[in-house]
């Protein structure tokens, strides 16, 4: 088991192909958020490749830490919340680690957020999460950290629910690295095996989607900010 996905700073990600005309992007999208509407997916994504830099990384008084933007495909096995077409779209993004994070990221299934203007899409920092099925075949975030969504709004991580690993088909169990980086600065959230720590705590995205759609939230309210 993997958590990969669920601690990368992602960036900011943008969809810029229909379902219909799903190759490379133009040019990387840029609408305000406020006039967005918000969108949550399933979905099995493929890296792609660079674009060019933005170009206020070439002034000399500026300083740019990320690689340059890059696109990706996003193949979309549900619709968790709002509108947006189903087959394979073509994602745009920034990233701290570039395409290196998605080439070692495996094919998913993957919790996605998304903000569109009606024709394109882009995805806030952090915004994506590894899925696991159960023995039944249904999806869950594992609970890996205290605040596993800045992405999503403050009361989906209520939603958390007890797990038993015996539910799951696949080992849920850390691996060396993953405990460094998360049971050991969260011992509450796993349970103590012979294998390694289990993640205790899981969220269905069943649950996370009647929650949205109950809710009904904007892209701007598609976030968790603490004061």
């Amino acid at each position: 088991m993997t958590g990969f996905l669920n601690t990368l700073a992602i960036g900011f990600l943008a969809v810029s192909a229909t379902a219909s005309n799903a190759g490379q992007p133009l040019a990387y999208p840029d609408f305000p958020i406020a006039a967005a509407r918000a969108a949550v997916i399933v979905a099995r994504i493929s890296p792609g490749s660079y674009f060019p830099a933005f170009p206020e990384c070439a002034k000399p008084d500026i300083v740019c830490l990320d690689p340059p933007p890059f696109w990706f495909k996003a193949r979309l096995e549900s619709r968790v919340f709002g509108d947006i077409e189903s087959g394979t779209i073509t994602v745009s993004t920034t990233s701290h680690y570039g395409l290196e994070a998605l080439e070692h990221a495996g094919t998913g299934p993957f919790l996605i957020a998304l903000q569109t203007d009606g024709k394109q899409y882009r995805m806030p920092r952090y915004a994506m999460a590894e899925l696991t099925s159960d023995r039944k075949g249904r999806l869950y975030v594992l609970i890996l950290r205290k605040e596993p969504f800045h992405w999503l709004p403050c009361s989906v991580s209520e939603l958390r629910r007890e797990i038993s690993p015996a539910d799951f088909p696949d080992t849920i169990t850390l691996d060396a690295g993953e405990s460094a980086h998360f049971a050991d600065r969260s011992p509450e959230l796993f349970r103590k095996s012979a294998a390694g720590p289990v993640p205790r705590y899981a969220i269905a995205v069943a649950d996370i989607g009647a929650h949205l759609k109950a809710m009904a939230p904007d892209a701007v309210q598609m976030a968790c900010t603490k004061s």
